[in-house]
Parts: structure tokens; C-alpha cells; sequence
């Protein structure tokens, strides 16, 4: 399934989520999207930072859906509560 939120919409509590879904250090996912760990700490708690920094909440998100397909960002009117899930499939 593809991601059914537009970048614009993710939240600060879903980028984390994602993060610690994986088990993933802030460190660690700044690697893994190319990108410095103080713009992960920027993202994650800075109101506005991602509307700032486009191109590096994209690596970001990419990352996460890299590591795993089964994360899903939603925004509210898609499915009850907004948020981040995986979806529990079997990945072939």
C-alpha cells in the first residue's frame, strides 16, 4: 500500500513514531536519509522546520518506507485517527 498523506500533512508524532517503530536512533536515520541528525532533531520537534526543509523530510520519509514498506503515513478523514501504522501483511 502507498503512503495516502501528502507530505505537507506529516506530523512531528509521526515522523518519531516511524523512527521508533524501526528501533532506530536519530543518528541512525539521519544516515540512512543522508541527512545531518540535528535536522532529524529539527524535524521531530520543530513546528514549521519540515515546511522549511522540504527536500530533507522527503529523504527522511524515504527512508523510513525503505527500511519498511509496511509504514504508512495517514492524515485524518483516510481512516479512523490519524497517524502512523504499519500494516500487518505478509511482504513477498
Amino acid at each position: 500500500m502507498e503512503s495516502t498523506v501528502t507530505l505537507a500533512s506529516i506530523s512531528i508524532a509521526q515522523l518519531r513514531a516511524a523512527r521508533a517503530f524501526l528501533d532506530w536512533s536519530m543518528g541512525k536515520a539521519a544516515a540512512a536519509a543522508g541527512v545531518t541528525r540535528r535536522t532529524v532533531i529539527r524535524l521531530e520537534r520543530e513546528p514549521g522546520y519540515k515546511d522549511r526543509q522540504p527536500k530533507s523530510l522527503v529523504r527522511l520519509v524515504e527512508a523510513y518506507r525503505r527500511a519498511s514498506p509496511a509504514i504508512v503515513f495517514i492524515e485524518g478523514g483516510v481512516r479512523p485517527g490519524a497517524g502512523t501504522y504499519v500494516e500487518v501483511q505478509q511482504l513477498r
